[in-house]
Order: structure tokens, then C-alpha cells, then sequence
């Protein structure tokens, strides 16, 4: 979950805005990346002894069902309906349907595959369970998004581009860490708090950088990029 959250701004953002500059809606500014930016200080607060009880990951849930309704009502209340005369005409439901679902099939074995092989290649050099967890597993398990917001951002889609990140973020700390903690406390020590903090600041950072001009241009796309590889050298330190 840290390792995905900083993969997912570091990296998928990075990249996409370099494919397109992410122009932000205003929704995405007052309320969601907000909203994302509390649940990662929260989880930061929370988790900095390395544990997450049953008790934590219930408020999480909660957390998620409420944002979730509310973005169903605020949507109703203040979205827009697609504009038919600029955009192509819909097929149909059941075609779009099967389309998602062969989708996701394809990107869930590819990432199944890329992560297995992956971590049994790390291992065998002898990085941790920690590390592989911050590096080749969140980078794996975030490959559908990663494809996504790239699609998205060739499409000019930028809304889907930045959305499906923060997005992304929000349901890996309130949905993913709080129904875990609820099956089982989490324990995991050597996830420590340079870890949290990176995760913390990246996501900070991520506010100066949509408040410029409402959009996050190439050049700051370059900056996430950088402050991700920054990182990932300083975690590989002793394996390089």
C-alpha cells in the first residue's frame, strides 16, 4: 500500500503528465486530493509503530463508504452529462461490459505474472520482504493503473488520467489497508517512517503542484519522476 501510493504519484502521474499536461477540475482540487491527502497523513500517524489494529481499519472502511457516497450524490448534484454531439455515440452496455471485463482479465494475469517472477528474481538477491513490498509488488500491482492513466492522458482524458491516481490512493489506504486490518492487525516493522514520510510528502507535494495553473505540467511531471528514483535509489542502497 506505501509502496503503491508513491509508485502510483511518483511514477503514473509523472509519466502520464509528461504525455500530456493533467489539467485538474476543480472537484479533484477542493474535495478529493484533500480528502486523499487526510487519509495519508492519517494512516502516517497510525501505522508509524508499524501496526494497524482491527479498531483502525474499521474507522477505514467507514472512511471509504462514506466518500464513496458522498462522491455518488456530489456527482449527481454537480456532474455533467456527456456532451453526444462532440463525443462518438455509445455501443452497447453488454459490448462495453465484456470489454471491461476481458480488460481487467488481462491486466490482473499480466500483473499476477510480472509480480510472482519478480519477487522470486528479488529474493535471490536478497532484498527483503519490506523492500520488495515498496518496489516490485507495488510497482506490479499498480501496472492496470499505470496503463490506464497512460491511455488516458494519450486520449486527452486527463480527468481519468489524475482521477483514477488519486483515486487509486484513497481506496489502497481506507478500502485495501482497512478491510486487512480488519481480517488480521497488521505488523510490519520494517515498513519504517522514512517509508511513511516519503509517502507523506510525495502525496504533499502533489497539492502546490495542481494549485499552479490547475494542472500539473510536463516539466513537474519530470519532478515526480525524479523524486521517486530518488527514493527508490536510497531503498536499494545496499543492493546496488
Amino acid at each position: 500500500i506505501v509502496g503503491s501510493n508513491i509508485f502510483n504519484i511518483g511514477v503514473i502521474l509523472g509519466v502520464s503528465a509528461t504525455i500530456c499536461p493533467l489539467q485538474v477540475k476543480k472537484q479533484l482540487l477542493r474535495i478529493d486530493i484533500p480528502v486523499m491527502l487526510a487519509a495519508t497523513l492519517l494512516l502516517t500517524v497510525l501505522f508509524w509503530n508499524g501496526t494497524l489494529s482491527r479498531v483502525e481499519g474499521f474507522f477505514f472502511l467507514a472512511g471509504i463508504i462514506v466518500y464513496t457516497l458522498f462522491s455518488l450524490f456530489y456527482s449527481r448534484k454537480h456532474g455533467e452529462g456527456p456532451n453526444l454531439e462532440l463525443e462518438e455515440q455509445p455501443k452497447h452496455w453488454a459490448v462495453d461490459t465484456l470489454a471491461i471485463i476481458g480488460g481487467l482479465a488481462v491486466l490482473v494475469c499480466a500483473s499476477r505474472l510480472l509480480v510472482d517472477n519478480a519477487v522470486s528474481i528479488a529474493k535471490e538477491l536478497g532484498m527483503s520482504e519490506a523492500v520488495i513490498g515498496l518496489t516490485i509488488v507495488a510497482a506490479g500491482t499498480s501496472m492496470p493503473e499505470l496503463a490506464t492513466s497512460i491511455v488516458a492522458a494519450y486520449k486527452r482524458k486527463t480527468d481519468i488520467a489524475i482521477g483514477n491516481i488519486v483515486g487509486s490512493s484513497l481506496f489502497n489506504i481506507l478500502a485495501i489497508a482497512g478491510s486487512c486490518s480488519l481480517v488480521h492487525p497488521i505488523e510490519a516493522k520494517n515498513v519504517n517512517y522514512i517509508d511513511l514520510l516519503v509517502m507523506l510528502t510525495i502525496s504533499v507535494l502533489l497539492l502546490p503542484l495542481v494549485k499552479s495553473g490547475q494542472k500539473i505540467s510536463r516539466t513537474e511531471g519530470f519532478v515526480l519522476i525524479l523524486f521517486y528514483v530518488i527514493y527508490i535509489f536510497w531503498l536499494l542502497r545496499d543492493t546496488i
